[in-house]
């Protein structure tokens, strides 16, 4: 039995039927979940334009779902857009590039979600590349609100080619920052909000912390068989991206794919609890010019800890040692019972390597942003990002030609893409 077939077997979730065989040089899969969607047209527009690697194919799967409790307002909308995608996919499609517009019908009210319907999505990718043996074959996720440029397939193939065993691909990204689409209000919360992202994973890499990554569901491409060695997609009704490549980055060979670019649409949205278009709402209803950020000293406080961590090995005293750190380390670990795992985790390893990577297996990316929530509940205050980001810079190595928030944000992009 393949990797692959076994997959479905120990995950199986009902799929719907394609009808068209995947074509023999299939090598890239777009997955887009789409629910009541104004701007996919403009999405798959920028997909109809982007090239396609010599000798190969690609699809985009579009992945029409709604909530089985959904008001029947919604239904017929829904069912509206399907079928004009459907008709917009016909039109479009070539041998090299398909397009198709699937229904995966009304999903569970418990489970219904960009989620889900990004799993249903990748797994039938999956089952595409495994219909034409082709485990090494790319599943990409995409928003149905995000554009691409012309070189989304070829720049992921030209960097494969030159690094065959990359096992997941992170896009570079950047949201629109001016334009005539949405009020000029939206834009200035879309830079406050794209600047905490930037000023996140550039704090929080030099902690030390080695899965430092951006984790936006819009931007992402794995392998075929990573994908399903690790489980697949979740089912989570919002963050399904954060806790997916979470899972992943301890395991996988990890690239930052900066020669190409998406474009997630700024837009406000209240349809899940986390991610742009939430912030964006919330930043809007509260008419709130600054975004408020973690306070750099608590990622201070997270090198001082990290940078013991040898030191737990070795010690035979725990308790001993947490004292010698930060006071929100302190009362963060003793909640969640630090000792206990730190023994547990010595007991199943030899020497301090396998300690240190078995440690942050646990101490992961949740386990981080875990720790900065109940440290900004009780020990420090959030802060404006713009305040944040100069703080930081000198220790990033930027120097901070102006303290306005889009100066900022261009040279941490600037940053990112030479990174």
């Amino acid at each position: 039995m393949s990797l692959i077939d076994h997959y479905f077997q120990r995950f199986f979730y009902p799929l719907p039927t394609i009808q068209e065989p995947p074509p023999g040089l299939l090598s890239y899969i777009a997955v887009i979940p789409v629910y009541n969607e104004e701007l996919l047209t403009d999405t798959l527009n920028s997909l109809h334009r982007t090239e396609v690697p010599f000798g190969k194919a690609v699809e985009i799967l579009l992945i029409f779902n709604r909530p089985g409790n959904d008001s029947p307002g919604n239904k017929v909308l829904c069912e509206r857009q399907f079928q004009q995608a459907k008709t917009w996919c016909c039109a479009h499609s070539t041998p090299q590039r398909g397009f198709q517009a699937i229904d995966a019908g009304d999903l569970p009210q418990k489970h219904a979600g960009p989620g889900l319907a990004r799993k249903i999505g990748m797994d039938l990718a999956l089952q595409r590349f495994n219909l034409r043996n082709n485990p090494q074959g790319f599943i990409l996720s995409l928003d149905a609100d995000t554009w691409v440029e012309s070189n989304y397939f070829t720049a992921l193939d030209e960097h494969l080619h030159k690094n065959p065993s990359t096992q997941l691909c992170l896009y570079h990204f950047e949201h629109p920052l001016c334009g005539h689409e949405f009020p000029e209000k939206v834009y200035q919360a879309v830079i406050q909000y794209e600047l905490h992202l930037r000023y996140y994973k550039h704090i929080l890499q030099q902690t030390g912390f080695p899965y430092a990554n951006y984790t936006l569901g819009s931007g992402f491409g794995v392998r075929a068989d990573v994908y399903a060695l690790h489980g697949g997609m979740n089912r989570k009704k919002a963050g399904e991206d954060f806790y997916f490549l979470n899972k992943l980055f301890p395991h996988v060979k990890v690239a930052n794919l900066a020669t190409s670019c998406v474009t997630p649409s700024p837009r406000p949205s209240g349809r899940v609890v986390f991610g742009t278009g939430p912030v964006i709402r919330e930043l809007m209803q509260m008419n709130q010019a600054e975004y408020l950020t973690y306070h750099p000293a608590a990622f201070n406080d997270l090198k001082i800890f990290f940078g013991l961590i040898p030191e737990f090995y070795q010690s035979y005293r725990i308790e001993s040692s947490i004292a010698l750190l930060p006071v929100s380390l302190q009362h963060f670990l003793q909640e969640d019972s630090f000792s206990d795992k730190i023994q547990e985790i010595k007991a199943n390893t030899s020497h301090v390597e396998a300690f240190i990577k078995r440690f942050y297996l646990w101490f992961d990316g949740f386990r981080v942003v875990k720790y900065l929530n109940h440290c900004h509940s009780s020990l420090y205050t959030k802060v404006p990002v713009v305040q944040a980001c100069l703080q930081v810079f000198p220790t990033l190595g930027l120097e901070a030609r102006s303290s306005k928030a889009g100066a900022l944000l261009n040279a941490l992009r600037e940053r990112d893409r030479i990174s």
